[in-house]
């Protein structure tokens, strides 16, 4: 057990209370200082670029492009990514009995 834990654990509740809310002033003081110096640093950063933290923060990051999965080999330019509600012309399909794997585009080939 080191020292420290030596002496919290002969403290009385009434002196663990006390050194309980002196340890979140500390601790709301430091994490104040440490946001302020973590905004000098962005705006240390962001310099002269004509670019603010608040459009940064507002900036979406940039959509991903997300290949076809499936192809309707009766119509190519028919595809689907695999996310999101299945195409008619794939619903179709199924539903007349083809299966799903069927219509899958060869890696070779996405």
């Amino acid at each position: 057990m080191s020292e420290l834990e030596q002496k919290i654990k002969d403290l009385t509740v009434a002196e663990l209370n006390e050194l309980k809310g002196s340890i979140e002033v500390v601790i709301e003081r430091r994490k104040r200082e440490e946001i302020a110096e973590l905004r000098r640093q962005i705006d240390g950063l962001l310099g002269n670029s004509g670019i603010t933290l608040e459009e940064i923060q507002s900036a979406k990051a940039p959509s991903k492009i997300v290949r076809p999965k499936y192809r309707n080999p009766e119509d190519p330019s028919q595809t689907w990514t695999g996310r999101g509600r299945r195409p008619t012309w794939l619903d179709q399909k199924i539903s007349s009995g083809r299966e799903l794997n069927e219509f899958l585009i060869p890696e070779d080939q996405q």
